[in-house]
């Protein structure tokens, strides 16, 4: 059970970028989208690619990706995410421990 919860964004941009570091106390992870552009996120360390190195597409305008569940168990390791383009918005995070 969760008992912090702690929200940060990321503004959009055309390269790869660290969304959030690995925390090994991660018990929930939520992304929401608000750029106008697709958002490509990246589970681990390394750099995001649109076409060829990501893990999770997040629509543009509203998506969102809960990493809280993951074949049973959140997501505790960094995400790299990187945009299509930079047309702004941001990734909006909270993540609970």
């Amino acid at each position: 059970m969760a008992s912090k919860a702690t929200q940060t964004s990321v503004g959009d941009t055309g390269s790869s970028t660290q969304l959030v570091a690995a925390n090994p106390d991660r018990v929930g992870l939520l992304i929401t989208n608000t750029s106008t552009a697709i958002l490509y996120l990246l589970l681990g360390a390394g750099t995001a690619s649109a076409t060829t190195a990501h893990s999770w597409r997040c629509a543009a305008s509203g998506g969102q990706v809960d990493l809280s569940n993951l074949s049973g168990r959140c997501w505790k390791g960094a995400v790299q995410g990187i945009w299509a383009s930079d047309a702004g918005g941001e990734a909006n995070i909270t993540e609970l421990e």
